[in-house]
């Protein structure tokens, strides 16, 4: 039987551009399209920087698709078109500049539009594993135009544990598109969500052994990851969150890693952004209640084996 292909639909970003590092290490024959999205920056500066990923990896063989450049539901601020102010600046990176990790300056390459992409997945008899690091803008047109049977969808959750009407912690991911997010889990029957509970124990120094490892290597991922941490340290963040978004990229390669809890995901996405959030029950399939919009069952990710996920992060800046 033939393996289901990955599209990738992301915002580059330094953060989603670890996450397609790590696919570059486990999942190279399996991606066939990266998709850009306005989220860490614009969909331009997106763009480019999923370009110059394909040049840096050149395990990721395939096209890259211009997607969103801002929510187009309704209900939203107009100040959230571009990005939140997660990196300091406005090319989603922190100024660091992705083409002086090599020395090879050829970087040609070609971006396509994601309405190309629709048209191919209509056509095509196979399933695919959608793994969604970006708003969910993207992923909803997606769903207004293709049979969603055909797709099994990876994604981002949020602080499940504390989720609540009155203590509301979405993802990011989420918090720009709710509306997107609120299509999406009414429309997709298979659906894995890696909660951000997960990442609520991790500090930079869970990943020291990891940062202190890169710097004996000369490889384009460590390059990157260190990089990626003094751009982080310097702005005055975490950077053990570079790591979160590569956490759906685990779940469809190794997801022995992870526990796992199934149940019904609830989604309220009125009123923004008050109202707006993302709740999952455990063990329950049928939840009745007027005052949400939504109820559907998913797979959780609600713990991470840390260890095993360090040990992947050192086989992967070993050999990429």
């Amino acid at each position: 039987m033939q393996k289901s292909k990955l599209i990738i639909d992301c915002d580059p970003g330094l953060d989603d551009l670890l996450a397609l590092v790590a696919a570059a290490y486990f999942l190279p024959t399996s991606v066939e399209a990266i998709c850009s999205s306005f989220g860490n920056s614009n969909v331009e500066q997106t763009t480019k920087n999923a370009l110059d990923s394909t040049h840096l990896l050149p395990q990721l063989v395939c096209d890259v698709y211009q997607g969103a450049s801002c929510a187009n539901f309704s209900g939203l601020n107009k100040q959230l078109e571009l990005h939140w102010p997660t990196y300091g600046d406005d090319d989603g990176t922190c100024g660091v500049n992705l083409r002086s990790l090599t020395s090879d300056k050829a970087f040609d390459s070609f971006k396509m539009n994601i309405s190309e992409l629709y048209a191919k997945l209509i056509e095509s008899p196979m399933k695919h594993k959608l793994l969604a690091i970006a708003p969910l803008t993207d992923i909803a047109n997606l769903c207004r135009k293709v049979d969603q049977s055909k797709f099994e969808l990876y994604t981002l959750g949020s602080y499940f544990n504390l989720c609540s009407v009155e203590e509301a912690r979405l993802s990011y991911n989420i918090k720009l598109d709710p509306d997107a997010a609120k299509t999406v889990f009414s429309s997709f029957n298979d659906i894995t969500i890696t909660g951000l509970d997960i990442y609520g124990n991790w500090s930079e120094s869970t990943f020291s052994d990891l940062f202190d490892y890169c710097m004996n290597l000369n490889t384009i991922s460590a390059k990157l990851l260190l990089m990626a941490v003094s751009a982080y340290r310097q702005h005055k963040m975490d950077a053990s969150a570079l790591l979160v978004d590569s956490l759906p990229v685990f779940a469809v390669a190794h997801p022995e890693i992870f526990t796992w809890s199934y149940g019904t995901i609830i989604v309220q996405a009125e009123n923004y952004p008050n109202a707006s959030f993302l709740k999952f029950i455990p063990d329950q399939s049928v939840v009745c209640d007027k005052q949400l919009n939504y109820q559907h069952t998913v797979r959780v990710a609600t713990k991470l084996n840390i260890e095993m996920f360090i040990d992947y992060w050192l086989k992967i800046v070993r050999h990429i």
